[in-house]
């Protein structure tokens, strides 16, 4: 891992509302130059570094990318279509062979997506209703888990299947 650069952005929230991203403007600045370089130079965008930080998985308004640290590359596409006002809540997979990535709509429902990063394709993979279910990382299977929070559990989606498979539930410790 290079230690040459630090990261940061510009906090962002919705006040009164839920809010999927994390800020605006993520730069890098060069710790033996002073450097400043914008990465992502907008508002409301969520990311996450790949396992090797050389790529950023990051969502921005309606799209969702890739970016290479290395040579500077940014493949992007425009998100499934529909009925959302916000993108973020983003995982990368420990491969970096697939990214997990959530749409919120004005009703407060949200959909997982997830993103084949070779090819760019997309599939809704779960449906679930704001604060009832939150993303939990990847199983060995590199299929994206979830905390339940109704009934204090954790699942995976196959994401060939798209099956919901129980990992376990917390039960009361007396």
């Amino acid at each position: 891992m290079n230690s040459d650069k630090v990261y940061f952005y510009y906090y962002f929230s919705y006040d009164g509302w839920y809010t999927l991203s994390v800020g605006s403007d993520l730069q890098s600045i060069d710790v033996h130059t002073g450097e400043i370089e914008k990465i992502i130079a907008d508002c409301c965008f969520a990311f996450d570094f790949s396992s090797d930080m050389t790529h950023i998985a990051y969502t921005l308004n309606y799209e969702v990318g890739i970016l290479d640290l290395i040579n500077g590359s940014n493949i992007k596409t425009n998100i499934l279509p529909g009925n959302y006002e916000q993108t973020g809540w983003i995982l990368y997979s420990p491969s970096e062979d697939i990214v997990i990535f959530h749409t919120l709509d004005e009703t407060g429902m949200v959909k997982s997506i997830l993103l084949n990063v070779h090819d760019m394709s997309q599939k809704i993979i779960l449906e679930f209703v704001i604060e009832s279910i939150f993303p939990s990382g990847w199983s060995e299977t590199e299929n994206p888990r979830y905390w339940q929070v109704d009934n204090k559990s954790v699942f995976e989606i196959d994401k060939q299947t798209l099956e919901q498979v129980l990992i376990g539930t917390a039960t009361p410790y007396p």
